[in-house]
């Protein structure tokens, strides 16, 4: 009967054990810990933390909202305008919480001095520095007048090229297939188009004519013929045609 005593205390060791185990399982659940009494093979647990729960939200200010887990100003925020995922249009503005269309608004003009009597402008890089330039062709002034864009809407002073008799219209294009920009402009009172090719750096060569029909009033620049080189053509307000010139340039 006496010999049976050290197996029960060996038994209650082992409950021990087992408690401790059960006790220090990794729940996920934050750290926890475990005491097992020893004596009647018992455990408690006690779990603190709360692990993978990353803490509480963002407190926003009274004009925001928790969008995504971000705090948003919705009075002013094109996609989330007034409330989470409640995005503008593409011609609208977030305005005090509320989408409204962009109205046209054009600022106050500005004045730039070109040639006597300019007809026509047009626009292009002439100098590749990835701002947009302006061209005015000036009719009684029998010129075309240069102004480099500054990239901020501002432009330099003029720049004046002879072109011929009263020209009317310009265009751009690269007419000769060096990367660089020309120009083309129609002479109303010579009968021709006049080709300035660009040196890529806002300065042009000595012009080139090319005979048209009577009175060319207005001249543009495509691929009329579908083989990579830019062609002109001109509208002949006395002649009552229009004059076709496919670019016959080299291929380099």
């Amino acid at each position: 009967m006496h010999r049976s005593a050290p197996l029960a205390l060996v038994s209650l060791w082992f409950a021990g054990l087992v408690g401790l185990a059960v006790g220090c399982e990794d729940t996920g659940t934050g750290p926890s810990t475990a005491t097992g009494s020893g004596g009647d093979g018992g455990a408690t647990s006690t779990a603190a933390g709360t692990g993978g729960s990353g803490g509480s939200a963002p407190s926003c200010k009274p004009n925001e909202a928790l969008c995504d887990s971000v705090c948003v100003d919705t009075s002013g925020d094109a996609k989330h305008c007034g409330k989470c995922d409640n995005a503008c249009g593409a011609t609208s503005q977030c305005k005090t919480g509320a989408c409204e269309v962009c109205a046209l608004n054009l600022l106050a003009k500005v004045d730039y001095t070109v040639g006597s009597e300019p007809r026509s402008v047009t626009t292009g890089d002439f100098n590749g520095d990835g701002k947009l330039d302006l061209a005015t062709a000036n009719t009684t002034g029998n010129s075309v007048s240069v102004l480099l864009g500054t990239g901020d809407g501002t432009f330099n002073a003029k720049v004046d090229y002879t072109v011929g008799s009263e020209p009317i219209s310009v265009t751009t294009g690269d007419f000769n297939g060096d990367g660089k920009l020309d120009l083309a402009a129609a002479n109303s009172g010579g009968a021709s188009v006049r080709v300035l090719l660009g040196n890529g750096n806002g300065t042009f060569q000595a012009k080139k004519d090319y005979p048209v029909g009577v009175g060319p009033a207005a001249v543009t620049a495509g691929d009329l013929n579908g083989d990579g080189k830019v062609d002109l053509a001109t509208a002949n307000y006395d002649a009552d045609t229009v004059s076709v010139l496919l670019n016959g340039a080299c291929t380099p």
